[in-house]
C-alpha cells in the first residue's frame, strides 16, 4: 500500500476526507469500502465513480490485455529502446532470427487488434463481463452476485458474448 497523506470519500453525493487508516486494515481494504472505487492522485487516494475508474484505468487495462493476448500466442513485445544500437545517427541494430516465425507474429499481432476492435463493438455490459472474468479473475459466481444472478446465467451470457466476438472478428476478417 502506497503512503496516503490522506483519502477522500464520496457520502451523501459530496466529498469526505477521512484518514487513511479509516480505509485500510492490515493493507487491505476495509469491508465497508470493498465495493467502492479509489483512484491515487498524487500523495490523495480519492474515491471515483464506476465510470471515472473505467477512464483512469482504461489506456492501463488495455495495454494489460493485449499483453496477455500476445503472450498467450507466444508474440514478445519488443520496445524500439530494446533494439537501438545507441549510435547518434538514429539507426537502428535490427538483426533477423530465425527462430522468431515472423509470419505468426504479424498474424497474432493482427488477431490481438481484430479483437480489440471487436470489443468496442460490445455494450458495456458486455465488456465488463469479460473484463472481470479475463482480466480481473473473478468467478462467474462472483460475476454473479455483483448482478444479482446465477452463476449458470453469467456462464451462459459469457459463452454468447464469445460467440458475438467471434462473428464480428469473422465479418471484420471478411472486410479485408
Amino acid at each position: 500500500m502506497a503512503n496516503f497523506k490522506s483519502c477522500f470519500i464520496i457520502e451523501n453525493n459530496e466529498y469526505k476526507e477521512v484518514a487513511v487508516s479509516e480505509l485500510f486494515e492490515n493493507g487491505e481494504l476495509r469491508q465497508k469500502y470493498s465495493e467502492r472505487f479509489f483512484y491515487p492522485f498524487g500523495d490523495y487516494l480519492m474515491e471515483v465513480t464506476k465510470a471515472d475508474r473505467r477512464f483512469f484505468y482504461q489506456p492501463q487495462e488495455r495495454e494489460k490485455y493485449q499483453r496477455k493476448v500476445m503472450q498467450e500466442v507466444g508474440v514478445e513485445l519488443v520496445s524500439l529502446d530494446a533494439i537501438y544500437d545507441g549510435s547518434q545517427d538514429g539507426h537502428l541494430d535490427v538483426a533477423e532470427d530465425s527462430t522468431v516465425d515472423v509470419e505468426l507474429q504479424v498474424e497474432a499481432k493482427l488477431m490481438a487488434e481484430s479483437l480489440y476492435q471487436a470489443r468496442a463493438m460490445l455494450t458495456a455490459e458486455e465488456n465488463w463481463i469479460l473484463t472481470e472474468y479475463y482480466e480481473n479473475g473473478k468467478s462467474d459466481q462472483k460475476i454473479a452476485l455483483m448482478l444479482g444472478t446465477s452463476q449458470k446465467n453469467i456462464n451462459n451470457r459469457r459463452r454468447l458474448i464469445l460467440l458475438k466476438l467471434l462473428k464480428i472478428m469473422q465479418r471484420q476478417k471478411n472486410t479485408f
